[in-house]
């Protein structure tokens, strides 16, 4: 929510926008979470929406923040002249969902300590087939997470599926944390990602 409001001239314009606030925030039940405060985070409060921890603020938000010790806000700075505020981020309303995101979340910021780092030795030791089927998996979760890329090209569900498939058959799989990792993210952006669906189209087909 970077920005909301209504117009005052209007007698009902507060009420129409509180109503539609609360209802956002009661009968939502898509994926979705807000950066809110002062009064918009009233509401949230008061129609039961649910705080997210401010550990994954930064994540969620892309950016550098000062987490405040009741593990909800935190300090940003905001805008041209950088003013600081104090934010929070709200997500469902649903407790179920708020902990499926929570779990991505944690399993998100896990994989990105792993990348962002070189490669853990025991991968690049291992044999070459098993080192690309890690290297190709992390190529379409980037594509996929930091592309914006959410269909699968045809050719990737090939490679992917023999990827995580070599992986699931490497018998030293089941020992190693990483390598386990990699095949459970391959198999589940094969779930995750549809599969692009490639037309030919006719001359007769703009007739």
């Amino acid at each position: 929510m970077n920005a909301i409001g209504c117009d005052k001239r209007f007698e009902n314009a507060k009420y129409a926008l509180q109503a539609i606030i609360k209802d956002d925030i009661k009968n939502y039940d898509g994926w979705y979470w807000a950066e809110v405060s002062d009064a918009i985070e009233h509401y949230f409060k008061k129609f039961k929406g649910y705080p997210i921890p401010n550990t994954y603020a930064s994540i969620l938000l892309g950016k550098d923040v000062d987490v405040l010790e009741d593990g909800a806000h935190y300090k940003r700075s905001i805008g041209i002249d950088q003013n600081v505020y104090t934010k929070v981020i709200y997500g469902f309303r649903d407790k179920q969902l708020y902990d499926a995101v929570m779990k991505d979340v944690d399993d998100y910021e896990q994989f990105m300590e792993k990348i962002n780092g070189s490669l853990d030795e025991s991968l690049t030791s291992l044999p070459h087939e098993i080192y690309m089927a890690t290297y190709l998996i992390e190529n379409i979760y980037r594509a996929h997470y930091e592309d914006g890329i959410n269909e699968m090209l045809p050719s990737w569900e090939d490679a992917a599926s023999d990827a995580v498939n070599r992986l699931k058959n490497y018998p030293e799989t089941r020992d190693n944390e990483e390598l386990t990792w990699y095949m459970e993210m391959g198999q589940y952006l094969l779930h995750e990602m549809p599969i692009l669906e490639l037309h030919i189209i006719s001359a007769e087909d703009f007739q």
